[in-house]
C-alpha cells in the first residue's frame, strides 16, 4: 500500500517506494508511425464541403459545425455527401448538438452510450 494510505490506517512504511509512479511515454506500445489529426471546421458551401471529404478520407477526426448554408447548398444534401464519404470510408459519424457533428476514421468508432 502507498504511504497515504499507510498512514491513515496507521501502519509503518516497510518500503520506500514513492505513491505515484511517472508516466513512462517511451513505452514502445504507445507508440505509432501514425499521426491522427483532429480538424475542426465549419461549413457553410459545396468548396468547404469538398474539404472536409478530404479530411475524412485522410483519415482525420473531425468536429464538424453546419453553418449557414450558402450557393444552393441544403442541409439534405450536405449530410448526404457527408454520410456517403463516411460510409465508403467505413468511419463513424455522430450528432453532438444541433448542426454539430463529430466525424471519426474507420480506426476509432464512437460509442454512443453515456457514461
Amino acid at each position: 500500500m502507498g504511504r497515504i494510505l499507510n498512514s491513515l490506517i496507521g501502519k509503518a512504511n516497510t518500503l520506500d517506494e514513492p505513491d505515484f509512479k511517472p508516466f513512462d511515454h517511451t513505452n514502445s506500445a504507445l507508440k505509432s508511425d501514425t499521426v491522427l489529426e483532429l480538424k475542426i471546421s465549419e461549413v457553410t458551401n459545396k468548396s468547404e464541403m469538398l474539404k472536409v471529404e478530404q479530411a475524412i478520407r485522410s483519415g482525420d477526426i473531425i468536429i464538424l459545425k453546419i453553418g449557414k448554408l450558402t450557393g444552393g447548398l441544403t442541409e439534405e444534401e450536405l449530410l448526404t455527401y457527408l454520410h456517403d464519404a463516411v460510409k465508403e470510408t467505413d468511419g463513424d459519424i455522430v450528432q453532438k448538438e444541433i448542426n454539430e457533428y463529430i466525424i471519426t476514421p474507420s480506426s476509432i468508432r464512437i460509442n454512443r452510450s453515456k457514461l
